[in-house]
C-alpha cells in the first residue's frame, strides 16, 4: 500500500509533516501562491502524474478530494481497471466526481481528526488513527 498526501505549504506544519512521515505517508509540499485571496498549490497536474504512475501497478485507489477536476481522471482509472474510491465532505464534494468513482465514501466527524490535533504531542497518534480510519473505509 501506498499513501501519498499534497499539501500547501504553511508555517508551522513541520511536526504535522513529520508526523506524516511517521505514519507512513509520503508528503508532497509546494509553496503557497495566492489565487483570488485563498492559497493555492495548484496541485492537479502533480497529483495526477503521481496517480498515472501507479495505475499499472495498483488494483484500488483511494483519493480524498471534492474537486471536480477529478472526474476525468477517475472515469481514465477506470478504463484501466482500476477500481476507485473518493472520500471527501459531502457538501464540499462535485457531484461529477461522486458520480465518476466505483465508491463515495462520506467524510464526516468520525474520520476527522480535529480533537486529536488539539494537543501536539498527540499529532502522530492522531495522524496514525485518521490514517487508518480512512484506510479502513476506502478498504
Amino acid at each position: 500500500m501506498s499513501a501519498a498526501a499534497f499539501a500547501v505549504e504553511t508555517s508551522g506544519q513541520a511536526g504535522f509533516l513529520a508526523a506524516l512521515r511517521y505514519a507512513g505517508w509520503e508528503p508532497h509540499v509546494r509553496p503557497r501562491t495566492t489565487a483570488v485571496g485563498r492559497p493555492k498549490a495548484n496541485w492537479d497536474v502533480g497529483l495526477t502524474l503521481h496517480i498515472v504512475g501507479l495505475a499499472p501497478y495498483v488494483d484500488v485507489l483511494g483519493l480524498a478530494t471534492g474537486d471536480g477536476d477529478f472526474a476525468d481522471l477517475i472515469h481514465w482509472l477506470r478504463e484501466q481497471g482500476v477500481q476507485t474510491r473518493v472520500a471527501a465532505v459531502p457538501e464540499d464534494t462535485a457531484e461529477k466526481l461522486r458520480v465518476a468513482a466505483d465508491e463515495f465514501i462520506a467524510v464526516d466527524d468520525g474520520l476527522m481528526m480535529r480533537d486529536e490535533l488539539r494537543e501536539k504531542k498527540r499529532v502522530s497518534g492522531a495522524v496514525e488513527t485518521a490514517r487508518e480510519r480512512l484506510v479502513a473505509a476506502l478498504d
